[in-house]
Formats: C-alpha cells, sequence, structure tokens
C-alpha cells in the first residue's frame, strides 16, 4: 500500500504560491517549519486565505497536515480549514473537512515553535472528481499576521494483502512528549440537583468594592411651569417728614391804581350845625397785578424713614411636569470575528433595556458579513439579518447576491445588511437579539466581524 500527497508545493519551496491562489496572502522566507519558505495570511481586518483544488476519486479519504505559527507575539485570528468535494462541472457534493483552529492554540514562530496539525479526510462521494483545499483567516481589528506550511493531503493507494499474524509485542518505548490538546468535547447533561445541605453560618461581610463610575447624566428635561406669585406682605410704616424749607423772599410790591374822580362840592350851606357827611364816593378801579416774584430755593429733603419689615414669602407653587427625555441603553457591538455555519442561524449580539408605561425604544443595528465563494462559475447567497425581542423576531431584512465567475478561482465578497426599527415593547426589562443566517450554494465559508446594536429609550 502506497502514499500519495495530493497537495502540490505544499511546503512552498518553490517561492511561489502557485498553483495555490488566494487573497492577501504571500511566500516569505524569514520563517518556515521546515526549508526555507511558508505562506503569509495578513492579519488584522484583511480577509486573507490560500486555496488549491486537487484532483481526488470516489471513496478516496485520508489525513490532512499543516503547520501553522503567527509571525508576531500579540493575539492570532483564528484559522478555518476545510475540504469541499465537486464534480466535474464544479457541483458542490459535500464536505472531507471544515474545522477552525483558535488562536489561542497558534504559538509565536520566532519562539521555534509551529501548531502542527493532523486532521481526518471524509472519503469523497460518488462522482467526486475534485477536492477544494482552503485555508483562511477570520478577520478581527489588531490580530497578527498567520505563518503556513508544510501542507498535504495524504491519501493512501491499494487495498493491500491479508492481515498477517500478529507478532509478539516489543517492549514499551519511551513515553513520547504529550502532544497539543485536543478542543474540548461538548459539555454533558447536567446531573440531578443534590438535596440542599443545611445553611452554613453567615460569613463576616467583606470589605466594600469601589465604587463603580457614575453614568452620564442624563438630559435635562424642559423647565416646569412657574409657580403662582405670593402674598404681597405688608407697607411699611411711613417715615416721619423732613423739616420745612425756608420761605422765599417778598416779591416787590405791585403800582398803586389811580385815584377815581372827585365828587362835585356841595353849596356852602348857612353855617349852622354841621350836616351828617355825606356819602362815600365810589372806590376806583383797582390796578393791575404786579409780576410775581421769583420762587425761593428748595429746602433740603428729609431724612428717609426707616424701610417695613419684609412680608412673609407665599406658598411654593406646584412643580410643573417633567419635559420628554431619552436614554441610550447599554450599547452592545464587537468587532472579533464569528464563523457563520451555512443554513443555521446565529445570535451575534444581545442588549437589555428597561422599559417604562408610555416609552418606546429605538434599534439601530449593522453587521459586516464576509462570504468566500467556491471554484463553480455560478454562485448564489442570502443574508437573513433579523431583530429579536424577548425570542420573538420582530424586523428582518434579507440582502441576496448571486452571479458569474471564472470557474475554478475563489472569490471573497463583503456585505455590510443594516437595520433601524422603532419598538414599543411591554413594561420592564426586554432583551434584543441581532441574529445572521446565510443560505445558498457555492459557498465555501462565511464569517460575521464588525457588528453593533444600540438601543434608545424615549417617551
Amino acid at each position: 500500500m502506497s502514499i500519495r500527497n495530493l497537495v502540490v508545493n505544499g511546503g512552498f519551496e518553490s517561492g511561489t504560491l502557485f498553483p495555490w491562489s488566494g487573497g492577501n496572502s504571500s511566500v516569505i522566507n524569514q520563517s518556515s517549519h521546515s526549508g526555507f519558505s511558508s505562506a503569509r495570511l495578513l492579519g488584522g481586518t484583511a480577509n486573507s486565505f490560500i486555496t488549491q483544488s486537487v484532483p481526488i476519486e470516489p471513496g478516496e479519504g485520508g489525513e490532512f497536515l499543516v503547520s501553522l505559527a503567527k509571525s508576531e507575539s500579540i493575539t492570532a485570528p483564528s484559522v478555518v480549514i476545510q475540504i469541499t468535494y465537486f464534480d466535474n462541472e464544479f457541483n458542490f457534493l459535500g464536505f472531507g473537512l471544515f474545522t477552525t483552529i483558535p488562536s489561542s492554540r497558534i504559538p509565536v514562530s520566532e519562539n521555534g515553535t509551529w501548531l502542527e496539525t493532523y486532521q481526518t479526510v471524509e472519503p469523497a462521494p460518488e462522482g467526486t472528481t475534485q477536492a477544494s483545499i482552503l485555508i483562511a483567516n477570520l478577520p478581527q481589528v489588531g490580530t497578527s499576521n498567520i505563518l503556513i506550511d508544510d501542507v498535504a493531503l495524504l491519501i493512501s493507494d491499494g487495498n493491500g494483502g491479508p492481515t498477517g499474524a500478529t507478532g509478539p509485542t516489543g517492549a514499551t518505548g519511551p513515553t513520547g512528549p504529550t502532544g497539543p490538546t485536543g478542543a474540548t468535547g461538548p459539555t454533558g447533561p447536567t446531573g440531578a440537583t443534590g438535596a440542599t445541605g443545611p445553611t452554613g453560618a453567615t460569613g463576616s461581610t467583606g470589605p466594600t468594592g469601589a465604587t463603580g463610575s457614575t453614568g452620564p447624566t442624563g438630559a435635562t428635561g424642559p423647565t416646569g411651569a412657574t409657580g403662582a406669585t405670593g402674598a404681597t406682605g405688608a407697607t411699611g410704616a411711613t417715615g416721619s417728614t423732613g423739616a420745612t424749607g425756608p420761605t422765599g423772599s417778598t416779591g416787590p410790591t405791585g403800582t398803586t391804581g389811580a385815584t377815581g374822580p372827585t365828587g362835585p362840592t356841595g353849596a356852602t350851606g348857612a353855617t349852622g350845625p354841621t350836616g351828617p357827611t355825606g356819602p362815600t364816593g365810589p372806590t376806583g378801579a383797582t390796578g393791575p397785578t404786579g409780576p410775581t416774584g421769583a420762587t425761593g430755593a428748595t429746602g433740603p429733603t428729609g431724612a428717609t424713614g426707616a424701610t417695613g419689615a419684609t412680608g412673609a414669602t407665599g406658598a411654593t407653587g406646584p412643580t410643573g411636569p417633567t419635559g420628554p427625555g431619552s436614554i441610550l441603553a447599554e450599547p452592545s457591538q464587537s468587532n472579533s470575528a464569528l464563523s457563520l455555519t451555512i443554513g443555521n442561524e446565529l445570535s451575534v449580539l444581545a442588549t437589555q433595556v428597561n422599559v417604562s408605561e408610555g416609552q418606546s425604544v429605538k434599534l439601530d443595528s449593522m453587521a459586516e458579513v464576509d462570504v468566500i465563494i467556491g471554484p463553480s462559475s455560478l454562485f448564489q447567497y442570502s443574508i437573513i439579518f433579523s431583530i429579536y425581542r424577548n425570542g420573538e423576531v420582530i424586523a428582518q431584512v434579507t440582502e441576496d447576491n448571486q452571479g458569474e465567475k471564472s470557474t475554478g478561482s475563489v472569490r471573497v465578497y463583503s456585505d455590510i445588511p443594516n437595520l433601524t426599527w422603532i419598538d414599543t415593547p411591554e413594561v420592564g426589562i426586554n432583551t434584543y437579539e441581532l441574529r445572521i443566517k446565510i443560505i445558498g450554494s457555492n459557498i465555501l465559508t462565511a464569517s460575521v466581524n464588525t457588528r453593533s446594536l444600540t438601543a434608545l429609550i424615549y417617551g
């Protein structure tokens, strides 16, 4: 029985990627697992990958090998490894391998350590003529470059002769170094809860933790209506009258009027006794009034009287109603990449809001979804972008993409679905989720990267 390696240039010793193709990838000679060269995938938010199609026959399976490292001591992105089966017309037939290597398992190459990965490849289904090998990172802000070396897809030829008799067991060899820890298996079902033990004595109260930082002050509502004016206080006592100023000087006397005409003299009688005096003649007309004299200077103002006591303050009017405002709930956002399984809905963000009577919630959401399309010329996919409240969908949009490309090539498409929605939930705490589902054909892999979900409470 012989072993064949279907991968060409798996050690990248040719100095080029060919016959690999890819995006944001290159061959370097600064670090390698063996030989002199390795392939590098750019880290950070770049969509980086390499892919190669190899011929394979139905029923063939085997083992996939690859060595991985990161170029710097900062966090590495997770790495997706995928082997996909196609017929001679590039129709998708199934997966031989689909796995993700967590970032925490990838060592730094400068320490001379690499992660050697061995994965079992499922046999190819009927009608298979080729397998597409894909190695890609999951984009994430601030992550290092990924180094790839010694890629192999090992297939055994022939069934071999009958198994011979078992020979005697040889002496046990020395224990080899411990291999890397395998992925954690799924959590088993929770056992039944045991009977509650007696309550222990209450421990002493621990020291009070530091006070958390004060949250942002909500917007100030408008000023309430002014209260009614209080009653006017009593008038203070009148101050004493100031002293009277001096009298001004007397003006000049007017001219005397003209004397009236003298009456006629009576006849002289005999001298006898004196007769009675005749009546007085009429008084002559009064002469015109002389001009008024100048006004005398004003006397000094008297001292101001003491101020009266202040009246009692009136009662405060009722406070006006609080004006409308808004509260921003704790935002939910992330730029850590999550792998999407084709056909399965995934919750990618969640936030909780506490709503009072008469309030509504404005929801704003977005996500960056990257889709890697396989070698078939035709492709189509739909991204279903949904907002849930308390486990029930309240809003949903779908982004569709389809087209035709060069047969045998692999492409990356990026979509950014977004959705704004006004919701009036029940009073109390409500949980909102952002969920994403992708469906379609000729999809190698998909991931969601930068995403956000914010909730504004108002009313």
